[in-house]
């Protein structure tokens, strides 16, 4: 990619325009990091760039981008410009080409982002962006209040750069942050969104938290986000939390966000959804937060089972009594209602949560009995001979033919109490043994007709 990027500044160059890698690419590469993307910047007019070659898109001409594909990559290449006051906090109302590198830099959010690169590997850097990166420093371009108003997604940037690359924010940048914390309500949801994502896939997504909880960045936001994390202060964060980096899948660390809040699935599905996430990554995290309270509800039945009123008259429960609970039994119902996968998601953010409890703490019973589950759970899920109706070996019209009886509830009731009977080894999972245990299922439903 960078060949071909070096290629382009070299047919500009040679057709007498000026060229510079700019931007992400240069600040990437000055910090030893993967380059993702080269931009370029010209002095050419767009049609000038259209004219030069041959595969081009006119991407924003209004605004001076061009997208070149040259071998199968595909290059944004803007002219110089300098831009009007923005609609909205977002948007400039009209920009003008210019001839001047320079002017075109200090347009730019961050001095880290406000740098260039020409062919030979010279450096323009006219707001001592290098330095900033030495000194791991985020700070705008010029003036930070002018910059945050006149785009306010750059709120979250900020934040974003900062985590991201272990920096701090610069005093006067994060006071103007706060000052014009409000704006934020003029970016759109999917922009948030996307921002807050890549804090969380971060490799800080703990300061991330912290930063924006110090910011209150998110009570600003366009349409209101109604869960507990918007009225914490940092103080209130869990612990745990400082283990998110842990979770390699970015959608584990916002459900063990989400956990930590203690709201219900309703809330936090309808706190995704405002954040655009998509219905794919919501059944990922919502079906977590459900069998947490599901879990909750059938230890809490089991537990019930069992009580027996002691000496002073008040419940107790011995712990040998827990192991009768047969919590393998409770797990494996689990994974034939939520699946396998959402079981494995659970025992990775659980881990994180009982990590930080201290070897000496007393364990109530109920967390006695989740401890088995992250000991014995893998196990438990490995030794299922079947998860799924599907990988029964029986389905409902074996049942119809063998009763000769007409359709009805009673062959959904049947197939799921026989997946669990095989699921727990109480039948083999074979057509006959499963018919002869429906045949217990028919006397007991013949008692109650």
């Amino acid at each position: 990619m960078e060949k071909s990027a070096n290629q382009l500044l070299d047919k500009l160059l040679a057709n007498q325009y000026e060229a510079y890698l700019v931007g992400g690419c240069v600040r990437d590469r000055l910090m030893h990091k993967p380059v993702q993307d080269f931009d370029i910047a010209t002095n050419a007019l767009p049609e000038q760039v259209m004219e030069l070659f041959s595969h081009t898109i006119p991407t924003g001409l209004k605004h001076g981008t061009v997208t070149v594909m040259l071998e199968g990559v595909a290059f944004e290449v803007t002219t110089f410009r300098k831009e009007s006051a923005y609609e909205e906090h977002r948007r400039p109302q009209q920009v003008e080409f210019v001839s001047d590198l320079q002017e075109d830099l200090q347009r730019r959010d961050f001095t880290m982002n406000a740098m260039a690169i020409d062919l030979k590997g010279t450096v323009i850097d006219p707001f001592d962006g290098q330095i900033d990166i030495a000194q791991k420093l985020v700070r705008c371009v010029g003036n930070p209040n002018e910059r945050f108003e006149e785009d306010a997604l750059r709120l979250l940037r900020c934040i974003r750069f900062a985590v991201n690359y272990g920096f701090r924010i610069e005093q006067a940048t994060w006071e103007a942050l706060l000052q014009h914390a409000h704006l934020l309500k003029f970016v759109a949801m999917e922009r948030v969104r996307v921002e807050l994502e890549k804090m969380l896939a971060g490799d800080n997504p703990y300061q991330a938290l912290e930063l924006l909880l110090d910011s209150q960045l998110l009570k600003y936001v366009k349409l209101e986000l109604q869960f507990p994390f918007i009225k914490w202060k940092t103080a209130d964060l869990p612990v745990y939390l400082r283990k998110l980096s842990q979770l390699d899948n970015p959608l584990l660390r916002w459900a063990l966000l989400f956990y930590s809040m203690q709201t219900t699935s309703d809330k936090a599905s309808r706190a995704l959804k405002k954040l655009t996430f998509s219905s794919k990554q919501l059944k990922v995290i919502i079906p977590i937060l459900n069998l947490e309270i599901w879990l909750h509800e059938q230890i809490d039945h089991a537990l019930q089972a069992k009580r027996t009123p002691d000496k002073n008259d008040h419940v107790a429960l011995s712990s040998s009594r827990v192991s009768v609970d047969r919590p393998d039994l409770i797990w494996k119902q689990a994974a034939i209602q939520f699946g396998k996968d959402t079981l494995l998601d659970w025992l990775s953010i659980k881990q994180i949560e009982f990590s930080e409890l201290a070897s000496n703490t007393s364990l109530d019973l109920k967390q006695s009995v989740f401890i088995v589950f992250l000991r014995s759970g893998n196990e438990w899920i490995s030794e299922m001979p079947v998860e799924t109706l599907s990988e029964l070996d029986l389905i409902g019209s074996d049942l119809l033919t063998h009763f000769d009886m007409p359709a009805g509830p009673w062959v959904s009731e049947f197939l799921q109490r026989l997946l669990l009977d095989a699921a727990f080894g109480n039948a083999r999972n074979q057509k006959n043994h499963l018919l002869k245990r429906a045949e217990i299922y028919r006397k007991e439903l013949n008692k109650h007709e």
